[in-house]
């Protein structure tokens, strides 16, 4: 599964506690939309869900089913928030807020004619046929879905992917690969520059500057990834500038003398990587701002009842095929 990068939920996880819930709330965040954010506070006048009780319990298994996969069954009673609550139903408050969002994207999707062209309908179809088949026909827990209500979810699904991924496109979310340069340096932080110049000598003359920086800065230097931001401005000027396996001149900052070595100038895999983190985190930026936008003009309601009468029907020992993957597959998206 993709972890994207999601740093509203994140933050809110941790106030309600537990490394754990902030590992889960991040998964669940990223496996079903990455469209977070705090919704802002709703004017009067606001729409129903489009999804009946028996769609919601649906999307909520798959959802349940994802989590056991990765964590166990024994997650659900877990103690988060200072054990004022299990992680079930810190679990549930978050899948609530997931069907607001996969609404208002649907929306948003409207309002910029973002469509599912006819060969994804006609895939999205065709996935649907098999999903209801294999996990939804004969399930009571389900109390008795159609088949065009299976397929209506996995459009509304699918369609905010596609906005995600037209999203994606805009020219705000890219990011250069100069910006999510990553390198392989070496570093020593001398107190005196008579040192840091002996060592800088000596690595020139192929001395291992690893050795070289305990004798001289009695400190160890062994090679790490280094990207922008990583180092104070006067430093990363001088380590992104260098080449593969050379040495820096020394450089003086707040009364150390820094002296670097340069294993390797650019690392591809780790840029790359580095690179996508960037931009999914850009990309979840522009969502959100949206999002909290369109909520604004758009409330949708909420409705108490509805979410009592479900976490009470929730199927615990759910064995289908899995809503997200299946909606995926359909749509062959590349790093949506």
């Amino acid at each position: 599964m993709d972890t994207k990068l999601m740093r509203e939920r994140t933050k809110q996880a941790r106030k309600r506690g537990g490394q754990v819930l902030t590992l889960l709330l991040v998964m669940l965040c990223c496996l079903l939309l990455a469209a977070c954010g705090k919704k802002e506070e709703k004017a009067a006048e606001s729409t129903a869900l489009p999804y009946s009780e028996s769609q919601l319990l649906l999307v909520i298994a798959s959802a349940r089913q994802e989590t056991e996969e990765v964590y166990g069954k024994e997650i659900w009673d877990k103690r988060v928030s200072g054990g004022r609550e299990t992680f079930s139903e810190a679990y549930f408050d978050e899948l609530k807020e997931f069907f607001y969002e996969l609404s208002a994207m649907n929306g948003m999707a409207e309002e910029r004619n973002v469509k599912l062209d006819t060969e994804e309908m006609r895939r999205l179809h065709e996935a649907a046929e098999r999903f209801y088949t294999a996990s939804v026909q004969n399930q009571p827990s389900f109390g008795g879905l159609s088949e065009e209500e299976v397929e209506f979810m996995f459009q509304q699904y699918a369609r905010a992917l596609k906005l995600r991924k037209t999203m994606r496109e805009d020219r705000r979310a890219e990011v250069s690969e100069s910006e999510a340069k990553v390198i392989r340096l070496q570093s020593a932080a001398c107190e005196k520059r008579e040192d840091a110049e002996k060592l800088r000598d000596e690595a020139l003359a192929g001395g291992d500057f690893r050795t070289l920086a305990r004798k001289y800065c009695n400190a160890d230097a062994p090679v790490k990834k280094v990207a922008r931001g990583d180092l104070a401005p006067a430093l990363e000027r001088v380590a992104f500038a260098m080449e593969d396996n050379t040495v820096s001149a020394v450089t003086e900052l707040d009364g150390k003398y820094y002296v670097f070595k340069c294993p390797v100038s650019y690392d591809t895999e780790a840029t790359a990587e580095r690179r996508k983190s960037l931009q999914d985190e850009r990309l979840q930026n522009l969502v959100r701002e949206a999002y909290e936008r369109y909520l604004s003009a758009h409330p949708i309601a909420e409705n108490a009842g509805l979410w009592d009468s479900i976490e009470g029907k929730v199927s615990k020992n759910y064995s289908g095929s899995n809503f997200f993957t299946a909606v995926r597959e359909a749509l062959r998206y590349e790093g949506v």
